[in-house]
């Protein structure tokens, strides 16, 4: 080993020393140390088979180099880029220092952020991509891989309503929908399912939610509610398996519903009421983050208790009907009676009704 070789070791040795054991801010060491790229790449080599972090690599391989460093963060995650284009070989600005800062996080990346997207970045990115099983893995950041790296970031955009935390790694957040029932009335003694409380369910990978508890408050009793749904969409998905002093407890160890990965689902529950329950006040809510249970018991997000708003049941009236009268059959295109239809004849009519539409409008 020439004696230059060793100068870069021992370089290394010291700046890894002082960076571990005294915790002190670095500063570019390129002019004092004179060393070249080869030396450099040999200091980087030791700190790895010592067992280094990728930040602590990344901030001396730029102190080596003369670049900027990034201070230690002591405390809470980092928020996440708001990308703003698509960023292929040659683009340069913001959305690639983020993107380059992001890289370098998960440790695809071994160089500092530059701003500029060169064949280090793309390749790097093609690591990610292959590893989030993103399809061509090409080095390309385009929608598809800028909503991964949101969801391995920390969030996920949702159009209007804001932004969903949605968590890195295994984990599961539960929020407030954004078309959470208004205050209000809600009409009792009906078929109708009235929603009463909505909410988003955002996985950073796969989960199945097997438990789900909902507290019932507000001056009303369990007995005013016949039944109690969980709805995807307009499908009901579960029935309400167990309530008793104002905890609703829905339970399915195959599961109730499935969360994909780093997308989000929306779960309303919805109740029916009794004719009697008139002028009672309800509020539904999901008490805390042991109230929701996963296949493989995910850790669960979230501001809790998550509430919804306060609802007043009201007695309608005026409910809409609708009357189906004037059902006739078997008239052929002419507009003549027929009791049979024969073989090869078309524009038969086999059937023709009147629906009207009582005290308001009707979607059939």
């Amino acid at each position: 080993m020439n004696s230059f070789s060793r100068k870069a070791i021992s370089v290394g040795l010291v700046f890894a020393t002082a960076l571990w054991f005294a915790g002190s801010s670095f500063a570019p060491l390129a002019n004092a140390a004179g060393l070249t790229s080869n030396q450099v790449s040999s200091i980087l080599a030791l700190l790895q088979s010592f067992g280094a972090d990728q930040a602590t690599i990344n901030n001396v391989n730029a102190a080596l180099t003369g670049q900027p460093v990034t201070t230690p963060s002591t405390g809470g995650s980092t928020s996440c880029y708001s990308y703003t284009k698509d960023l292929t070989l040659g683009a340069k600005g913001a959305d690639v220092t983020a993107l380059q800062q992001f890289l370098n996080s998960k440790g695809y990346l071994t160089v500092s952020a530059t701003g500029y997207f060169g064949a280090l970045t793309k390749a790097a990115l093609a690591k990610f991509q292959a590893a989030s099983n993103i399809s061509p893995a090409a080095g390309y950041f385009g929608p598809i891989t800028m909503k991964a790296v949101n969801a391995a970031c920390g969030t996920v955009s949702v159009g209007g309503s804001g932004t969903i935390v949605v968590p890195s790694g295994s984990g599961l957040s539960v929020s407030l929908a954004s078309d959470n029932p208004a205050a209000g009335n809600i009409p009792v003694g009906t078929s109708e399912l009235v929603p009463v409380l909505k909410l988003n369910f955002a996985a950073g990978s796969q989960q199945t939610v097997t438990g789900l508890v909902i507290n019932r408050t507000g001056l009303s009793s369990d007995q005013d509610i016949q039944n109690v749904y969980l709805m995807q969409g307009s499908q009901v998905i579960a029935t309400n398996l167990s309530m008793s002093n104002g905890v609703i407890t829905f339970s399915n160890g195959a599961g109730l519903f499935t969360v994909l990965a780093g997308q989000t689902q929306e779960i309303t529950v919805a109740v029916s009421l009794v004719s009697t329950a008139t002028g009672h006040t309800y509020q539904f809510s999901v008490p805390s983050a042991s109230s929701v249970t996963t296949l493989g018991g995910a850790t669960t997000g979230g501001t809790f208790p998550i509430t919804g708003n306060s609802l007043t049941s009201a007695s309608v009236a005026n409910l809409g009907g609708l009357q189906i009268t004037n059902a006739s059959a078997g008239y052929a295109a002419d507009g003549s009676a027929k009791v049979q239809v024969n073989a090869g004849q078309s524009q038969f009519n086999v059937g023709q009704f009147s629906f009207l539409a009582q005290n308001q409008a009707i979607q059939v």
